[in-house]
């Protein structure tokens, strides 16, 4: 598969047609965890980048960071 946030993209998208099929929606979740392995700070504008193309394509509003 292609770089980080094309991955990114894909794993929210496949949840989402896993949700679906479940009768569900991201609004029935209460929480995602996310790994990446080998982590670095550098990476989270990729990471952002596919979470955003993921809800754009899902039609959900972009994903709030918790607090």
């Amino acid at each position: 598969m292609g770089d980080l946030a094309a991955q990114v993209e894909q794993c929210y998208l496949n949840i989402g047609t896993a949700l679906a099929g479940a009768g569900g929606s991201f609004g029935d979740v209460a929480k995602l965890t996310v790994y990446v392995v080998d982590w670095t700070p550098d990476k989270m504008p990729q990471l952002l980048a596919g979470i955003s193309r993921a809800a754009e394509r899902l039609g959900s509003p972009r994903s709030r960071r918790p607090r």
